[in-house]
């Protein structure tokens, strides 16, 4: 298995500082006061394209939540590079407001998180991504000679099969994707520090390798999964650890595996369409 030092040491950090941390990011430039009050009640549409440096994004409103924030779906392309939103939601302010969004990208697989502050422009999202060990600035900005359209008051309620963000309150056992291929996990026992699993994984070339044994063991940072594997095609023997995204939860795992003197990063993700039978 191959992997790269820096890439390594900060997956390292993120398994010892693991912590669920509320990102910071440029807050919106709302409307001035003498202009507040004539669209306070006006919501900008975000639907339609977007231009960005990881190609052209395009987003759409589906509706509103429960708690009142619009439901926002969307993707994007950038050569062979493909981008899903799994969850996604628009808190409006008076000409602004701040969009969230969990995003998949199947061909790497991993997920990431992303925070904007739409401008009183209504034409400029700037923000900030989390992938993993690593972030960037990512800004969505209109097409040129776009002009901002608002939503109408009538927005539909969706209260049935919404996307839910990723908790780290999860269960280790089940499927998952990886960067060595795709994973599986079951649980054989229950004792007094956590579950003891066993699985499998199939590499890209179809062979499969075997999880002998491991533990998920609960903590208030979600979770450590631990467990020893063994790859027949090589007969290496390791040991991997993983712990939850610090904005993702439970949907990626962030983990090391160690074969004698190697070592390198191991992802866990599940697939966006999981559900757990």
């Amino acid at each position: 298995m191959f992997f790269h030092r820096t890439i390594l040491k900060a997956l390292i950090a993120l398994l010892v500082f693991a912590n669920f941390v509320a990102p910071a990011i440029a807050q919106p430039q709302g409307l001035p006061p003498s202009l507040a009050k004539q669209v306070v009640s006006e919501i900008v549409d975000l639907s339609g394209v977007w231009s960005s440096p990881y190609g052209d994004v395009t987003l759409k409103v589906e509706g509103k939540d429960p708690e009142g924030k619009l439901i926002v779906t969307g993707n994007w392309k950038n050569g062979t590079n493909q981008g899903i939103i799994t969850w996604g939601r628009f808190a409006p302010t008076a000409g602004s407001g701040i969009l969230k969004a969990e995003y998949f990208l199947p061909n790497r697989p991993m997920y990431g998180y992303v925070e904007f502050a739409l401008q009183a422009n209504g034409t400029d999202l700037l923000g900030k991504y989390w992938e993993g060990p690593s972030n960037g600035v990512w800004n969505l900005k209109r097409k040129p000679g776009f002009k901002p359209s608002y939503l109408s008051n009538n927005i539909p309620i969706i209260t049935q099969n919404l996307a839910v963000r990723g908790t780290k309150v999860f269960d280790a056992t089940g499927k998952w994707l990886s960067n060595f291929g795709d994973v599986e996990l079951r649980g054989v026992s229950l004792i007094s520090t956590g579950v003891m699993v066993k699985g499998k994984w199939i590499n890209a070339q179809g062979q499969e390798g075997t999880i002998s044994s491991g533990l998920f063991m609960r903590d208030p940072n979600g979770g450590i999964l631990r467990f020893d594997y063994y790859a027949p095609w090589n007969k290496a023997q390791g040991k991997g650890e993983f712990r939850p995204d610090r904005y993702l939860g439970g949907k990626m795992l962030l983990g090391i595996y160690k074969e004698g003197n190697d070592s390198g990063a191991w992802f866990l993700c599940r697939p966006p369409d999981y559900s757990k039978k």
